[in-house]
Order: structure tokens, then sequence, then C-alpha cells
């Protein structure tokens, strides 16, 4: 059964913990390396993207005053 494959292979599947703190420091360098990325496409969209958000309220399921990538598009 293709299906049953597939649920094995994913059971397997380990990924590492990850704190919140830490995930917010992979998420701020992600953006920081699109910013400045040398693709001049990728660059204009990582931009743009902001300029989509900018004015809007930015909310998230972060327990207050934990890091948050909310705040990384704020800053």
């Amino acid at each position: 059964n293709p299906a049953r494959a597939w649920r094995k292979r994913f059971r397997q599947l380990r990924l590492p913990a990850i704190t919140p703190e830490r995930a917010v420091i992979l998420f701020r360098e992600r953006w920081a390396d699109m910013l400045a990325s040398p693709n001049a496409r990728v660059a204009q969209h990582a931009r743009s993207s902001l300029d989509e958000i900018r004015g809007f309220n930015l909310a998230c399921w972060c327990r207050p005053g934990a890091p948050c990538h909310a705040d990384v598009l704020l800053e």
C-alpha cells in the first residue's frame, strides 16, 4: 500500500529540537540573507514582501515578552 509506505517513511523522519530563541535567530538571518542577496530578484521579492505587510498589525501565538518572528518583521 503506497500510503502505508509514505507514513512509515515520515514516521522515521526526526527533526532536531529547536528553541524559540534559535528559531527567531534563524528567521532573522534568513531575512537578512534575502534582503542582501546578490540575486536582484530575490532581494526585490523580499523587499516587496515586507512592503505588503507594512502598516498592518502583526499577530502571532508567541508568549508575550518571548522572542517572536513578528518582532523581526517589525525591525
